[in-house]
C-alpha cells in the first residue's frame, strides 16, 4: 500500500514538473494556458480553491461536487491582434455530491495575409488559424471535507 502512495506521489510530481514544458509558448495546447472566467482572470488565475461555479470544470474539477444545479457559462475575450479566445462550459450534478462537466475552448485568429513569394507586395489570399480543445471533468465528494476530481483534455 505504501508503495502505491509513493508511486502516485512520484507521478503526480512529475506531471506538475513537466507541464510547463509540455505547454511551451507557441506549441499545441497553447489555449489551455489562458484560463477561463473573468472572475478567475481578474484574480490573476488564483481561483483554484475558490472556483465554486461552472468554471471549476476547468480550474478544479473536485469543486464540482459542491454544485447543486446545472450551470452553463460562456466567455469570450479579444486578445492581441484580433485573436479571439472563447470558452463554453457546462456542469451537471448527477447525484448527491457528484458532478460531470464538459467544456470547450477556442483560440482563433483571422486575417493573416498570404503573399506572392516572387513579389512580396502582392497579397494572394488571406487565411486564419484556429485551435480548439475539449475537456470532460468529473468531481466527487469522498468525505465531508475531501473532494476528488479529474479532467481529461
Amino acid at each position: 500500500m505504501k508503495k502505491n502512495y509513493i508511486l502516485l506521489f512520484t507521478l503526480y510530481t512529475l506531471c506538475f514538473t513537466l507541464s510547463p514544458y509540455l505547454y511551451a509558448t507557441g506549441s499545441v495546447g497553447e489555449l489551455f494556458r489562458y484560463g477561463v472566467s473573468a472572475r478567475a482572470l481578474g484574480m490573476g488565475k488564483a481561483s483554484l480553491a475558490v472556483s465554486d461555479d461552472v468554471s471549476s470544470a476547468y480550474w478544479n474539477p473536485a469543486n464540482m461536487s459542491k454544485a447543486e444545479y446545472m450551470e452553463l457559462t460562456a466567455f469570450n475575450s479579444v486578445l492581441f491582434e484580433g485573436t479571439q479566445y472563447s470558452y463554453i462550459g457546462y456542469i451537471l450534478p448527477t447525484t448527491s455530491r457528484k458532478a460531470l462537466g464538459v467544456n470547450m475552448l477556442r483560440l482563433a485568429n483571422d486575417g493573416f495575409e498570404k503573399r506572392n513569394k516572387d513579389n512580396n507586395d502582392e497579397v494572394v489570399s488571406s487565411f486564419g488559424v484556429t485551435e480548439m480543445g475539449l475537456g470532460v471533468s468529473y468531481g466527487q465528494a469522498i468525505t465531508k471535507d475531501v473532494d476528488i476530481g479529474s479532467m481529461l483534455k
